[in-house]
């Protein structure tokens, strides 16, 4: 008979242990929730922030990118009006040594009318020049 109450103290006692282990346990597991929740929650604020920033970039970006092609533009104008002026320099600079309207429009890539307006033009401004003057 004795042996059956020490088997039945020690089952209970092996019961008790495993209760208290369970509730350890279970605090162990509820401490280890609370921080995983509050890690969760600190990396969705900075996720929040980084999100935030790359939306602010991605508009600046967007910004930057018109004010380059606005450029872009601008020195495509430029560089077109910087060739024109270059072939009508170079025009007046032919008409100066007498080249003829013919060449100066192959040349300088504009129409003979035009070619013989710039050899017009030479001409009366040699004309009213104050060495044309003394020449004369």
């Amino acid at each position: 008979m004795i042996v059956m109450w020490v088997t039945i103290i020690l089952s209970l006692l092996s019961a008790v242990i495993a209760c208290a282990l369970a509730v350890y346990n279970r605090r162990q597991l509820n401490a280890i929730e609370h921080s995983l929740n509050r890690n969760i929650q600190i990396l969705r604020r900075e996720l929040d922030v980084v999100n935030s920033a790359a939306v602010g970039v991605g508009s600046r970006l967007i910004a930057a990118e018109k004010k380059l092609n606005g450029s872009i533009e601008k020195q495509q104008q430029i560089e077109a009006n910087t060739t024109e002026c270059y072939s009508y320099n170079k025009a007046a600079s032919l008409a100066l040594h007498g080249v003829e309207a013919p060449e100066i429009a192959s040349s300088c890539g504009m129409s003979e009318a035009e070619a013989h307006l710039m050899v017009l033009l030479n001409k009366a401004s040699c004309d009213d020049s104050p060495t044309a003057t003394i020449k004369k």
